[in-house]
């Protein structure tokens, strides 16, 4: 039979064993925990030919530089498949409102009506100013023929402004998309 003082000693013994193994138990945990975590791969650790082909241009969307891809794609994890989150022009008119692309008058780009904003923007980068996949006029000759414009006289504002300096490019109240009536335009 055990003393009292016996017993004590045992209870006290047993508490710090008890104790020792907790404190062990719990500073083990979280390490072996982190251990088998799987770590969050960015979209990047994937898509490396993504970084080589557009991270070298000049005009990187915002969206695209700051790694939020996510923003417009759905993460699609292992399937090998391109979820964007809205279709379209939709898709761009979250960040991209119709009243600031002045979208709303009445006469729009054949583009974008039949289109959509990819037709002439790259969404992820690109060499040329506003994300536009190629510059100047070329853009424009991707889909009108550029032998209509090049005439035995060519126009000097078309040579040496371009397309723009007389038309927009996405919508205006005037026929063809010119920037004011054609009298006035001219003058």
């Amino acid at each position: 039979m055990l003393t009292n003082g016996a017993r004590h000693d045992a209870a006290r013994i047993a508490t710090a064993l008890l104790c020792s193994v907790i404190v062990l138990l719990s500073s083990a945990a979280p390490s072996e925990a982190k251990k088998r975590q799987f770590k969050k791969k960015d979209c990047l650790d994937c898509h490396e030919e993504f970084v080589e082909e557009y991270f070298s241009m000049n005009n990187i969307h915002e969206v695209v530089e700051e790694r939020k891809c996510l923003d417009c794609h759905l993460n699609h994890g292992i399937v090998g498949k391109l979820l964007l989150k809205k279709e379209g022009n939709e898709l761009c008119h979250e960040c991209h409102s119709v009243e600031e692309l002045k979208l709303d008058t009445a006469g729009m780009h054949t583009a974008l009506t039949e289109g959509s904003c990819s037709s002439c923007h790259n969404p992820h980068a690109s060499n040329s100013p506003n994300l536009l996949s190629a510059e100047g006029n070329t853009i424009c000759f991707e889909c009108h023929e550029a032998e209509d414009y090049k005439k035995e006289v060519p126009h000097d504002v078309l040579m040496e402004e371009g397309c723009m300096e007389c038309h927009y490019a996405h919508a205006s109240p005037q026929p063809n998309l010119l920037k004011m009536a054609e009298t006035d335009l001219c003058l």
